[in-house]
């Protein structure tokens, strides 16, 4: 996403999470730059987060699963958490990249309001990698609860789990893209480098995961 696409959503609207999914899918496809790639790999993230709290609750405390139940039963409140966490993230990530495109916005006539200029761009797109860092991490997260809730769920909601084992995947490759294309956008690269490091343990998560099933 550049900082050149449209006008940002007011600072005031209502948040995402208390609007209908419709309006939102709606407003993914218009000339404006947010809700972008960002808030939607939240947005995949919260849903398979939802189905692996589904299928965990299909499962445990029923006779038939009384075995696996131990092993499930930490993984729900983890579930509901991730949950509300990328339901959270839709929105960060709107207001992060709303910073960027104020940054660009800024004065650039004198040498100093270039430099400050500068600084702030550099400051907001530093800031704008965080919100999608997160998702992608918490993404991987996701993706090893719903391998476990389909190996050990009610086999009623297997497809369930592995839908939202594709959707956490989703998730993770979406952001991940975003954080990069934020950290591409430096000046000084040097400025990103926790971001790349943190990025590099999340992608490890990922690869090991991927290639464990």
């Amino acid at each position: 996403m550049t900082p050149e696409r449209g006008v940002p959503e007011t600072a005031n609207a209502v948040a995402w999470p208390q609007r209908p999914l419709g309006d939102f899918c709606q407003a993914l496809g218009e000339a404006r730059p947010v809700p972008g790639g960002g808030s939607a790999a939240a947005a995949a993230g919260a849903m398979a987060a939802g189905l692996v709290a589904k299928v965990l609750r299909l499962t445990i405390g029923r006779e038939r699963f009384r075995d696996v139940g131990p092993r499930l039963e930490p993984v729900l409140p983890r579930a509901g958490a991730h949950q509300s966490r990328f339901l959270e993230l839709i929105d960060e990530d709107s207001r992060a990249f709303e910073a960027v495109m104020a940054a660009y916005r800024l004065p650039r006539g004198t040498d100093a309001e270039r430099s400050e200029r500068a600084a702030a761009v550099e400051r907001a797109l530093v800031g704008a990698a965080g919100p999608p860092l997160e998702v992608a991490r918490l993404a991987v997260q996701v993706m090893a609860d719903a391998r476990l809730a389909a190996e050990l769920g009610n086999p009623s909601a297997a497809s369930d789990a592995r839908t939202g084992y594709y959707l956490a995947r989703a998730a993770y490759g979406g952001a991940r893209a975003n954080v990069a294309v934020n950290l591409a956008g430096l000046e000084n690269q040097a400025a990103g480098d926790g971001i790349q490091r943190e990025l590099a343990t999340v992608d490890a998560a990922y690869q090991a995961l991927e290639q464990g099933g």
